[in-house]
């Protein structure tokens, strides 16, 4: 394995291989040393590579499926928010700065930087981004921000109540659904109108976490809500109540219309792990996954523009599902990576990844 990387402003190029036991490094001067073991080898080139990216070198190669193509240092600084989003010519990465304002790195999808947005507020949890309107909605430390690409200028919308730290933001063709503790709304994105505003009480989940959760189909025309464990509300694009379903789940974080009137639940806590239910019969179905998923501690997840591929991060494992078959697509090992990494799907043809040791990698599908 031979891996070049390169410093973006003086152009220095470090050369990096691994031949069985024995790891070469190359910048002016050549040095190599052979391990115990083709493991100890590996973990050695790995290091000395992330040791180049605190340096600020990055790692860039033509994409191969299956293999990462970008590797590049964000920030060092952790705080636990670890979001991205695909804005379709550019992903959207977020880099810590300060508690008063944030930043957002912008690169293509070959992972050449951009520009960088600066938000008004810190921690942006959640972004969705809606490609017809060019609009970017995030829920910056529980705050609702709406952000104009065409303008570059940010509108605030809603803000949580200083006792209920909850928010999530959805998007569908023309609508945008967020939610603040304790409102819910429902906006059209084109006009910008309110459709409609509900306050719903979150539950304080054993005490310690404010639940208030919402997904929208494709078409805008059914709106899932939790606020209570083991409770979902469903809702026209009207607002009226439709059905309220019951379910063996507990705190849930993100809730998706997918394919075959189905309703994906991710659980933060309970199991922590993916529950499909039947929008027809209201009734939960059997895990469909080569992988039970309903079983298993999944960190992040991220469905594509489709809504017909699934990708979940389980630690140091990043697998991504077909939601038609429920097939295993890709598996990726990830790098630079302590316990956990966030997920996006980059266009149709990479998986965007971002490790709680601050990089950003580009992995081809």
């Amino acid at each position: 394995m031979q891996q070049t990387l390169v410093h973006p402003e003086t152009q220095k190029q470090l050369h990096l291989t691994l031949e069985g036991q024995t790891v070469t490094q190359q910048t002016t001067r050549r040095t190599s040393k052979t391990h115990n073991s083709a493991a100890e080898a590996l973990k050695d080139f790995q290091k000395r590579r992330w040791n180049a990216l605190k340096k600020g070198f990055i790692y860039q190669e033509a994409p191969v499926s299956g293999q990462a193509y970008v590797h590049r240092l964000i920030s060092l600084k952790y705080t636990g928010c670890l979001s991205m989003v695909d804005l379709g010519d550019q992903v959207a990465v977020y880099c810590h700065h300060t508690f008063e304002n944030d930043w957002l790195h912008l690169f293509d999808p070959l992972g050449h930087f951009q520009k960088t947005i600066v938000l008004p507020r810190a921690l942006p949890w959640s972004m969705a981004y809606a490609p017809t309107q060019q609009m970017l909605y995030l829920t910056a430390d529980h705050t609702i921000l709406a952000y104009d690409r065409a303008t570059q200028s940010f509108e605030t919308w809603a803000k949580a109540a200083a006792k209920m730290p909850a928010s999530f933001v959805a998007v569908a063709e023309d609508y945008v659904l967020y939610g603040a503790a304790p409102k819910v709304e429902l906006r059209h994105i084109s006009t910008g109108a309110l459709s409609w505003s509900k306050q719903l009480e979150p539950e304080l989940y054993r005490g310690h976490s404010t639940l208030l959760c919402g997904g929208i189909s494709p078409d805008g025309q059914q709106i899932a809500l939790c606020h209570k464990a083991g409770q979902l509300l469903l809702f026209d694009a009207k607002g009226t109540l439709i059905q309220t379903l019951e379910g063996h789940f507990e705190m849930v974080q993100a809730l998706h219309f997918i394919p075959n009137h189905t309703l994906l639940i991710h659980e933060k806590y309970g199991t922590s792990g993916i529950h499909l239910l039947d929008l027809n019969t209201g009734e939960p179905l059997p895990n469909p996954f080569e992988d039970d998923l309903s079983k298993t501690v999944v960190y992040h997840m991220a469905l594509d523009a489709t809504r017909n591929r699934l990708a979940v991060s389980k630690g140091q494992q990043v697998t991504v599902y077909d939601l038609t078959t429920f097939e295993t697509l890709a598996h990726f090992s990830i790098e630079h990576c302590v316990k956990t990494c966030a997920v996006t799907f980059v266009g149709a043809a990479a998986i965007g990844v971002r490790t709680d040791y601050g990089c950003f990698s580009l992995y081809a599908l």
